[in-house]
C-alpha cells in the first residue's frame, strides 16, 4: 500500500531525495545549539563543519580538538548528532519547527562543478575513481592501473558524463544543490552564499555562537576555479553546465549568462 503524500514525515520525504548515508554524512544537527547544518560540496563545507563542530564540542563543555581537514569529514567522530538517531517526533522538530534554525550555504554553479572537476581530476583528489568508473561505464575495482594514472578527462567530457547521471545517483561533489539542500522539502532561516562568505559567516557565528573562541581556518585545497574560467569553459561547456544546473541557477538567483572578458 503507498503511503500518501499528506501522512509521509518530513524524514520520509528526506529520503526520496538522497540515500541515508548521504542524510548522515551531510546532515549536521546540534540539539544544544538549536540549529541544523546542511553541508554543500565545494562550498567552504570543511570550514563550515569545523565552526559547527567547535561550537558543539564547546557547549558541550568538551575539548576543541585540533583542526584536520581529513577528519573533519568523518561523522562518526562528530559530536554533532545524526538524524536518524533522533525520534521521530525530535526529527520533524529539527525539519520544519521555525524555532528550529536551519542553514546552509550555495555557490554559482558554473564555480563549483569546475572546482570539483578541477579538485577531482586535474589535481587527483579521491574523486577520480569514482568520475572514471562512471566514464568507463566499469565499477572502480575493475578499472585498470593506467587507466586510474594516465586517463585524462577533460572538462566537457566530465560535463556530459554528469549529464546522464540523475541527481540522486551523481557524487554528492557535484550533485544539483537544490537536491542537496532538499529545497522542495525544507525551508531554511539562512542561506550563505560562497561569493560572501566570510561576512556571511560572521554573521553566523554572532547569530549562533557568539561565544566561540576558534578562528576560520584558510582556504583548504583552492583551486582557483575563478580565474581559471575561460579556460575551462567554452559555448559549449557553459550549455552544458546550464543544463544540469538550471534548477540551481534559477532557485538561488545566478545567472546563466557570463560576459566573456
Amino acid at each position: 500500500m503507498e503511503i500518501s503524500t499528506e501522512s509521509k514525515s518530513t524524514m520520509d520525504k528526506l529520503l526520496e531525495l538522497m540515500p541515508l548515508e548521504d542524510i548522515d554524512h551531510g546532515v549536521h544537527v546540534s540539539p544544544d545549539l538549536g540549529f541544523m547544518y546542511i553541508e554543500t560540496p565545494k562550498c567552504a563545507c570543511t570550514t563550515l563543519k569545523f565552526l559547527t563542530q567547535s561550537a558543539t564540542y564547546q557547549k558541550k563543555g568538551l575539548a576543541i580538538p585540533e583542526f584536520d581537514s581529513f577528519l573533519i569529514h568523518d561523522e562518526n567522530r562528530s559530536p554533532m548528532t545524526p538524524l536518524k538517531n533522533l525520534s521521530r517526533e525530535a526529527q520533524e522538530r529539527v525539519l520544519t519547527s521555525p524555532e528550529f534554525f536551519r542553514f546552509g550555504f550555495v555557490r554559482n554553479p558554473y564555480n563549483r562543478v569546475l572546482s570539483c572537476y578541477l579538485t577531482g581530476i586535474v589535481n587527483r583528489m579521491p574523486r577520480k575513481p569514482l568520475i572514471l568508473s562512471y566514464f568507463e561505464g566499469i565499477p572502480v575495482e575493475e578499472l585498470p592501473a593506467d587507466v586510474l594514472e594516465n586517463k585524462h578527462l577533460s572538462f566537457k567530457e566530465f560535463l556530459l558524463a554528469a549529464s546522464r547521471q540523475p541527481p540522486r545517483m551523481m557524487d554528492i561533489h557535484w550533485r544539483p544543490m537544490n537536491q542537496l539542500l532538499a529545497t522542495s522539502v525544507l525551508s531554511y532561516h539562512f542561506l550563505g552564499r560562497f561569493e560572501n562568505l566570510m561576512e556571511d559567516i560572521a554573521w553566523l557565528r554572532q547569530r549562533l555562537f557568539p561565544d566561540l573562541t576558534v578562528s576560520v581556518p584558510n582556504a583548504l585545497w583552492p583551486t582557483n576555479s575563478k580565474n581559471l574560467f575561460w579556460e575551462y569553459y567554452d559555448d559549449e561547456a557553459l550549455a552544458l553546465a546550464a543544463q544540469i544546473y538550471k534548477r540551481d541557477f534559477e532557485e538561488f538567483g545566478y545567472d546563466t549568462h557570463v560576459a566573456r572578458p
